[in-house]
């Protein structure tokens, strides 16, 4: 009797933890500034209370000396442990990453459904976007700041028709018309529910196509190696076992 009761209150405990981590939601926090050269972003996402997090930093983005590579540097931090990776792309590798993205989408059936479904259940909590731009100019630093301007307002149009923002967007454009400058402030801070962002993924899974492409890319196939994917037959592998600590 005691260990039907236990058993019972034990699976009752287990059905409301799940139900609590599918409620939950996550925070992310995405800063990015740029002026000139200096290209520094930050992402941090969080869940409720700050039980788990987990922090990215891009502080450095620069070309090489002969101007053929990115070089860039990315702090990794979380609620465990802290981790710096250095490393550099070659421009022939970004096209060779739109490919592989290209045909990774290709192989999910109703991708761009599942992405509005998902992104109907985002909320935007902060969305800041100043900018100061111009080129010495006047008259072509005039046609930059109407360029910026129609820019944000189409990139804040398509946000609100596919997220729910709930605050007062701040826009701003600063025309410079001395000298050529360029700087950029952003701000956002979006929110989700962990059950959502879960039964996302899950239907990608469900309506993937196929094996997983073969990379042509350096950089996909370092992600792959690193997280034991596994090749098989016609050139394709399985999804990669992703570690985490949470």
């Amino acid at each position: 009797m005691y260990g039907l009761l236990f058993v019972g209150g034990l699976l009752t405990a287990l059905a409301f933890l799940i139900i609590l981590i599918f409620l939950m939601k996550i925070t992310v926090t995405i800063d990015y500034f740029h002026q000139n050269k200096d290209d520094r972003l930050s992402i941090v996402v969080k869940t409720a209370a700050g039980m788990w997090w987990r922090k990215y930093e891009f502080p450095v983005l620069i070309t090489d000396d002969d101007e053929t590579a990115i070089m860039f540097q990315v702090n990794r931090e979380d609620s465990f442990m802290e981790e710096n990776t250095k490393g550099k792309v070659e421009f022939e590798d970004v096209w060779k990453i739109i490919h592989d993205l290209k045909e990774i989408l290709q192989h999910i059936i109703g991708f761009e459904r599942i992405v509005r479904n998902f992104m109907k259940k985002v909320i935007v909590r902060k969305l800041s976007w100043h900018t100061k731009a111009g080129i010495g100019d006047a008259a072509a630093t005039a046609v930059i700041f109407g360029i910026i301007w129609g820019a944000k307002g189409s990139t804040v149009g398509l946000m609100s028709k596919y997220a729910k923002i709930r605050c007062k967007p701040e826009l701003s454009v600063t025309p410079c018309f001395q000298a050529p400058f360029s700087q950029t402030e952003l701000s956002c801070i979006i929110q989700v529910r962990i059950g959502h962002a879960i039964f996302a993924g899950t239907r990608i899974v469900k309506y993937w196509k196929g094996g997983f492409p073969e990379p042509k890319s350096r950089p996909l196939q370092f992600y792959l190696k690193k997280n034991q994917s596994m090749h098989i037959e016609g050139g394709k592998y399985k999804w990669p076992i992703i570690q985490s600590r949470v």
